[in-house]
């Protein structure tokens, strides 16, 4: 291998005081990004992203000015739905944004509006290159240097082996308020959004960030809430007011709520803690990671404390169905022994090793049956469902066995089904061949324990989790 010391580009942002930033109204603080920031880090992106320029001229709606007037982040993340909404307000002003949602963040804007949809960037680049996105993204998020600066190596196919550093933008430890402030690419460690709305950000680093006095529609995507290692604090406080629909994706957090309540938020991470202190939950979506591999015992710990977290507050229905999450994703775990049981694992004999994967795939199976005959006991109402096929699948048996005393008779072969599962005026008939009479017994039985089954259910609906 080549001992090869690899160039280096710094991009710089243009010097000034953070202080002078604080003092600016959120419009004039956005209109100094898009002059002096936004600029050098469409650049960075261009030296480091494979294919950017191919992405841009693919796409109608995503220009080089657009980058620039929004931010870049926006535009990468992969996803279903991405749009610019324009609407205008009055003859002079028009509300511009861009919007890249994940499933069960709501849509935003109405028919006042134009909607101009595009393919975001990492979606773009996977399906047309078959790139490991998931990684170079990854390097975008400011995990060391303090937060100040992002390194990375280029993926661009011209500048292979090169390193390149972004500065970002230093807001640490100030106060932000207004709305619509966009603060991507940015150090905002020990800051805090106060009675503010609609802020942005992404990529960026926020160790010791604060939400202070209310807030509402901000968005957080793959910012740094610690130095980047899943044992440091990473809590961020959410304080004193109502806060809505404040989505935070792929971003590790413990959310500290002191006399706050949260209201249509929606989190999703693996490593998500959340500490009510005289705080409140309503409607919420807390759920896995957005992207990165699937670590399935990673997701069912997330439910597990998401079931606990309800179970505490006392709603038993959500906590209930972190609860089938949480079973979900252990079944799943199951198909992979290694990564189920990986402390110990390599330490087994070839024939431990043997017995414990056979273990893991009945184990599997006898999960997934539960999962589809009541759903863990979380959904009763599948054990009509199953037993209904069931059903239907012995009335066929004793419409093509030719020993069944309903020999291919439709409706007395689905009646006579129907009647030796729930035991209830069984017509005395006589079949010609005896499995068939123990076959209507064994489904008898059945039937007595479904009923008994989803009565349980019912009954397990209200337990303490």
């Amino acid at each position: 291998m080549r001992n090869e010391k690899y160039k280096k580009v710094i991009f710089k942002l243009p010097e000034i005081t953070k202080e002078a930033l604080a003092k600016m109204e959120a419009d004039k603080f956005n209109n100094f990004r898009k002059q002096h920031d936004f600029p050098v880090i469409v650049d960075f992106l261009f030296h480091y992203l494979p294919h950017f320029q191919r992405w841009i001229d693919s796409q109608k709606h995503v220009t080089y000015e657009r980058l620039i007037e929004h931010g870049p982040a926006r535009f990468l993340r992969a996803t279903k739905c991405a749009y610019i909404y324009e609407q205008k307000n009055g003859e002079n002003h028009t509300f511009k944004s861009v919007y890249n949602i994940v499933k069960g963040e709501r849509k935003t804007g109405n028919y006042l509006g134009q909607y101009f949809y595009f393919t975001p960037y990492f979606s773009w680049v996977a399906k047309n290159y078959y790139i490991n996105v998931d990684a170079i993204e990854q390097d975008l998020i400011p995990f060391n240097y303090s937060g100040q600066q992002i390194v990375v190596k280029s993926h661009a196919p011209q500048l292979k082996d090169c390193e390149l550093t972004l500065e970002l933008r230093d807001l640490s430890g100030l106060t932000f308020r207004g709305a619509h402030r966009n603060l991507e690419f940015a150090n905002v460690s020990k800051s805090i959004l106060d009675i503010s709305q609609c802020a942005t950000i992404w990529y960026s680093n926020a160790v010791g960030f604060s939400f202070k006095n209310s807030g509402a529609y901000h968005t957080v995507y793959k910012t740094v809430f610690g130095s980047g290692h899943l044992f440091d604090d990473r809590t961020v406080s959410i304080q004193d007011g109502n806060f809505q629909s404040i989505v935070i994706v792929d971003s590790p957090i413990k959310v500290l709520l002191q006399n706050a309540s949260i209201e249509h938020c929606l989190i999703w991470d693996d490593h998500l803690y959340i500490y009510p202190d005289r705080g409140t939950i309503r409607n919420c979506n807390f759920n896995h990671s957005y992207s990165g591999f699937k670590k399935r015992n990673e997701r069912a710990e997330l439910h597990m404390r998401m079931k606990e977290l309800y179970s505490d507050l006392g709603k038993v229905l959500n906590a209930g169905q972190h609860y089938y999450k949480m079973k979900s994703e252990q079944m799943l775990s199951l198909l992979n022994p290694k990564s189920h049981y990986h402390n110990n694992y390599s330490d087994k004999s070839e024939w431990q090793k043997i017995i414990y994967h056979g273990h893991c795939y009945t184990a599997f199976i006898a999960s997934a049956l539960s999962k589809i005959f009541w759903g863990f006991g979380e959904k009763p109402w599948r054990i009509w469902f199953t037993s209904g096929f069931l059903n239907l699948i012995l009335a066929c048996v004793y419409y093509y066995s030719k020993g069944s005393a309903t020999f291919e008779r439709v409706p007395n072969s689905i009646s006579y089904s129907l009647y030796s599962f729930v035991n209830i005026n069984k017509p005395a008939l006589k079949h010609t061949e005896p499995w068939l009479d123990v076959l209507s017994s064994a489904q008898g039985f059945m039937g007595l324990l479904c009923i008994g089954i989803f009565i349980s259910a019912l009954v397990s609906k209200v337990k303490e989790y």
